[in-house]
């Protein structure tokens, strides 16, 4: 799995895109603002960077089954401004979320409008065609609809709404959704990793209902997506263990005035603890003897959070290797200097 592929999986937004028939939407579209259209079989979205497209291989009812051309695969519903459900890389590994405490509504979309929900993420790989025992996380995330604005891209010019949505802060993720082709042309990532941008343009695209009876290709049948393999049954988990009782050995990068390498942030103190066992357990060579910090943090638009970071570090340098090791394995790893 590509760096890229991993900062999407990891903020939730593993989504889609694929070859064009048309860069320019009928003007009686049958998608808009007022609600999310529906996917067809055979629909298909072209995205840069790098460049991959997704097509529609089965539509059952709310569930969306995509194919990459690189032979990933995804389930989604409808709504394209929501994360996947589940994924799966050949030979790399696979996952699912379970979305829930929903409130409030992005669509109808109108300026300014809200809304949250929880994403609860199980994610695992695959080594020696064994599946590893998955990484657990949890995030509140927050969406608003921030403005109208026309941006053009390789597939076009489009009139777009700008949705924003944010763990951490108001715009970790950015669409512009083009209610035209009832689906996002631009998509930013801000990966706190790599103090970075990542942005991903609309190349092509096919949406069936755009599509005239003459132009409506044959598709070939495709199998349906079978669901990730399930990972193996831990064994009985001990305890969680007493933050305040964690007993590492002699710290190793730490003890400095630098940043923090952030892990996560968790509803409850004791899931933060758990957290961190696993954390050492699976990233003990990265981690060494740092010892953990959990800190109380208030969300206006999230509530009450504790969050699990490293005690600081010795440098900046030094919190970016941190991060990039439990990273490229998986996990979750940003660097802050609070």
């Amino acid at each position: 799995m590509t760096r890229l592929s991993g900062v999407l999986y990891a903020l939730g937004v593993v989504f889609l895109l694929s070859g064009c028939e048309a860069t320019k939407p009928a003007s009686d579209s049958p998608f808009g603002t007022e609600k999310p259209g529906r996917y067809m079989v055979g629909d298909s979205f072209t995205f840069d960077n790098p460049i991959l497209t997704w097509t529609v291989v089965s539509v059952e009812g709310e569930k969306v089954y995509w194919r990459s051309d690189k032979g990933d695969e995804q389930v989604t519903g409808h709504d394209p401004l929501m994360p996947a459900l589940e994924w799966k890389n050949p030979g790399s590994g696979g996952g699912r979320r379970v979305i829930s405490d929903i409130k409030g509504a992005l669509f109808p979309l109108t300026d300014p409008g809200n809304m949250t929900f929880t994403s609860r993420v199980e994610n695992w790989t695959v080594k020696d065609g064994q599946a590893t025992p998955p990484l657990k996380w949890e995030y509140n995330w927050s969406c608003s609809v921030a403005g109208e604005e026309t941006v053009e891209v390789p597939a076009g010019k489009f009139d777009t709404f700008k949705i924003v949505c944010g763990r951490y802060k108001p715009s970790e993720l950015e669409f512009f959704y083009s209610p035209d082709i009832g689906h996002y042309v631009v998509m930013r990532i801000d990966d706190p990793a790599s103090e970075s941008t990542i942005t991903r343009n609309l190349l092509s695209f096919r949406r069936m209902e755009l599509l005239g009876p003459d132009e409506v290709p044959v598709l070939p049948p495709e199998p349906v997506m079978e669901p990730p393999p399930l990972p193996p049954k831990p064994a009985p988990a001990p305890p969680p263990p007493d933050v305040k009782k964690l007993d590492p050995p002699e710290p190793r990068m730490g003890t400095g005035s630098g940043p923090r390498a952030v892990l996560g942030a968790f509803s409850s103190e004791e899931n933060a603890v758990r957290a961190w066992a696993i954390y050492r357990k699976k990233f003990g060579d990265v981690l060494g003897g740092l010892k953990p910090q959990i800190k109380q943090v208030n969300f206006q638009s999230q509530g009450t959070l504790f969050r699990l970071s490293t005690e600081r570090l010795d440098s900046s340098a030094t919190a970016k290797e941190v991060c990039r090791g439990v990273r490229s394995r998986g996990g979750e790893c940003f660097v802050s200097n609070k």
